[in-house]
């Protein structure tokens, strides 16, 4: 429900902003976020989460066996594939 923008490539994120005024991209919440941003508010959003560092995460415990569960075998309930990156 909140994705981590930090170091995302500016030019992601504001086609993104873009994309949500327009209705090309569907989500009432950024929809309703973006309405009165103009293109000039929507680049400065974009460069200002471009620059920043992103952080690492931390899986919450009862979590991790279920997300390993999904990278190797996907979740075809969801559209998830598994992970086709090879062991070494």
């Amino acid at each position: 429900n909140f994705p981590k923008l930090a170091g995302q490539h500016a030019a992601y994120l504001y086609k993104q902003l873009k994309d949500y005024k327009s209705g090309d991209r569907q989500n009432a919440v950024m929809a309703g976020m973006v309405a009165a941003l103009s293109d000039e508010d929507m680049a400065d959003l974009a460069a200002y989460y471009a620059a920043q560092q992103p952080k690492i995460g931390i899986a919450a415990e009862d979590q991790i066996a279920l997300g390993e569960s999904i990278y190797r075998a996907g979740n075809a309930a969801s559209g998830v594939s598994a992970s086709s990156v090879s062991r070494l």
